[in-house]
């Protein structure tokens, strides 16, 4: 018992030591009470503290009661170990040796430990250990003072934990939270989310004021947007649509859902919102009323075109008659005639774009067509512009108005032609090709089957992308008033709509316009194609990595179902930028790169330059709906000579990963 009560006292004394020298001076002035009982203070400090003391080597000389029982060791298993005995293996060799580096220089260290008691468990302590020092200043033994921080610790790991779960479920969501802090009728950006990158292009840091909110709105939709700050406020919840534009400089539409947060007074306080990437949704509904204005446009014309000919047939007809009455003004007549007749015609193209005139259906070979156009460009063309006529053998014949498609061709000609006042190629030219439904679903007049596609490809002015979805009405034109009806487009699309084929118009300006016209084949039908054509089934990959690159949507859907059909592994990325990203984590199985050429942030040229560098064995394929010339050659000079012109089917899809793959 004596020398139980003689441990204590010595270990209160040295406790005491130990507040002295690390207590600040205005507490060291303060003298300890002398007549606290060594006992009640051991069993005060037993309640509270872990504590232990080594010698010089380490070995445990005292371990008190709350040692023992986190550690779940006894006293005796306790003394003359080290303290590894109870060491977990979770810190480095440098955090341990850190420690012990700097209490033999006679420092007091602070720090958490992470131990393991004797059943496994483990359990975190915050630790002081304060080293004793000899005459000689050497340290001739420490005390350690721990507290259980378990709980904390485990509070913290769940708290990481969400935050971490809570961080991604950001970073990868489609859409953007943001924060307004209200000040009166002002408000001033708190927080936006970090995947603000991924939907504009901006860095959080960029994006953090409220005049680069105001200065990304759309033209058209910034006064209304600045109003609708001032009705949520007073109405607490809105919901908005509108466009802002994206570091790469085209508007993207964002839909807006905001909320009012009142403090507890019940003033605004902040306004929290989502905004969410509503472009693709937005083009599909630009779609459905672009076919239902058509129709709506096709039957007022039909209507339009009974009148007319029935006023015209009559004038028609008379002139005749008046030119035989009045010799005299044969002149006049002529010049009634014949505006008469260009009436008949423009009614005419009406019928053919409204519903689509039935002539004599009869099997037609894509090479007698291509051969007439050849005839007629070659000597009413300017010589400024070159024309190339490509039309591999073997292609399938069409069921068609022989008449009817041949207007179709000469009309995209024609406009080529004005496209390129000061000179320039123009290519046609024709392949048989296969839609499936996975490509149909994307195309709103396709359907699945096989067609014969022909391209007119000019290297003109190209087409604004406002006006790009105005070119098939009805009298729309961007010509003068001398120089077209702005019927030509609207006569090729209900033509080939007539014949159950469809239209596709790639185009930017200052880079030229492909116009693909695709007519089923004689014979064909929607049975034709299932989800994957039998050239695709007989050809499977070995679970190799390709990587897609493209800004459209359905475009990564559609390439990453029919990958994973064929037995690849397809792994997406939306522009160059995000690719990298992807090349860096799949660089050791990647076997190939299937990219777009025109994306935001990172174009397919530049990621390709990057590609080469990186990882020069790599196949790359190129997809676009239009290469000029300079692009081809940069291409080549890379040496990436497999491209795919948009749309494609599986089937060319096929063709070049069999080149890839050797297969």
């Amino acid at each position: 018992m004596r020398e139980k009560h003689t441990r204590t006292k010595l270990l209160f004394n040295t406790l005491t030591y130990a507040m002295v020298r690390t207590t600040p001076k205005a507490v060291e002035a303060r003298p300890l009470n002398k007549t606290t009982d060594p006992v009640e203070l051991r069993a005060a400090l037993d309640e509270h503290a872990i504590v232990a003391i080594t010698d010089p080597q380490g070995k445990i000389t005292f371990a008190n009661d709350k040692f023992c029982a986190i550690s779940k060791y006894s006293r005796a298993e306790l003394l003359g170990q080290d303290h590894r005995i109870i060491n977990s293996g979770y810190h480095p060799k440098e955090f341990m040796r850190d420690l012990w580096e700097t209490i033999a220089r006679g420092k007091v260290w602070h720090g958490t430990i992470r131990n393991r008691a004797k059943d496994g468990s483990f359990y975190w302590v915050a630790t002081t250990i304060v080293p004793f020092l000899n005459e000689r200043g050497e340290p001739r033994q420490y005390i350690s003072l721990r507290a259980d921080i378990t709980g904390q610790k485990l509070v913290e790991e769940k708290l990481r934990a969400a935050q971490d779960q809570l961080q991604l479920l950001l970073e990868h969501s489609p859409a953007v939270i943001y924060s307004l802090k209200v000040e009166g009728a002002r408000v001033i950006p708190q927080m936006v989310s970090e995947n603000i990158k991924h939907i504009l292009g901006f860095t959080v840091e960029e994006s953090s004021s409220h005049e680069w909110w105001v200065k990304q709105l759309h033209p058209e939709d910034r006064q209304a947007q600045i109003d609708s700050i001032a009705t949520t406020i007073q109405d607490e919840a809105l919901n908005t649509e509108y466009r802002l534009q994206h570091k790469s400089g085209q508007y993207i539409w964002v839909g807006d859902n905001r909320r009012l947060v009142r403090d507890e007074k019940g003033k605004p306080a902040i306004i929290v919102g989502v905004w969410t990437d509503i472009t693709e949704r937005k083009k599909a509904h630009n779609h459905m009323l672009r076919a239902q204005r058509l129709e709506s446009i096709g039957t007022i014309a039909g209507g339009i075109a009974h009148d007319l000919n029935n006023a015209l047939a009559p004038i028609l007809m008379a002139t005749e008659l008046i030119r035989v009455e009045y010799p005299n003004a044969r002149e006049e007549i002529d010049i009634v005639e014949k505006s008469a007749r260009h009436g008949a015609d423009m009614v005419r193209q009406l019928l053919t774009f409204a519903k689509g005139i039935e002539g004599q259906r009869l099997l037609i070979q894509p090479k007698q067509l291509l051969g007439e156009m050849e005839k007629i460009l070659k000597i009413s063309f300017p010589k400024n512009i070159q024309l190339n006529i490509h039309c591999p053998p073997k292609l399938h014949t069409v069921l068609g108005d022989f008449t009817q498609l041949h207007q179709v061709l000469l009309n995209l000609c024609v406009n080529a032609r004005d496209a390129m006042p000061n000179g320039g190629t123009l290519t046609i030219e024709a392949e048989n090709a296969e839609i499936d439904a996975i490509y149909a679903n994307n195309v709103p007049e396709a359907k699945p089957g096989r067609y014969i596609a022909f391209r007119i490809i000019d290297t003109g002015t190209g087409i604004p992308p406002e006006i790009l979805g105005r070119i098939f009405e009805p009298f729309f034109s961007t010509k003068g008033p001398d120089k077209g009806t702005g019927l030509g487009l609207s006569t090729v699309f209900g033509i080939v709509n007539s014949h159950g084929g469809f239209v596709r118009v790639y185009s930017q300006p200052g880079q030229g316009s492909t116009f693909a016209v695709y007519l089923p084949i004689s014979g064909s039908s929607k049975g034709d194609t299932e989800i994957l054509s039998k050239a695709s089934i007989s050809f499977l990959g070995n679970g190799e990595t390709i990587l897609v690159v493209d800004d459209e949507a359905g475009v990564r859907q559609m390439m990453r179902s029919v990958l994973t059909v064929l037995n690849f592994q397809p792994v997406i990325a939306s522009n160059g930028t995000e690719a990298l990203i992807q090349l860096a984590d799949k660089r050791e199985e990647l076997r190939a790169v299937i990219t777009d050429m025109h994306m935001p942030q990172m174009d397919g040229l530049n990621f390709v330059r990057v590609l080469k560098h990186t990882l020069p064995q790599v196949g790359i394929i190129v997809t676009s709906g239009h290469l000029n010339e300079l692009e081809l050659k940069e291409f080549k000079a890379l040496g990436v000579t497999l491209v795919l012109n948009k749309p494609f089917t599986q089937e060319k899809l096929v063709e070049v990963l069999r080149t890839i793959f050797k297969k």
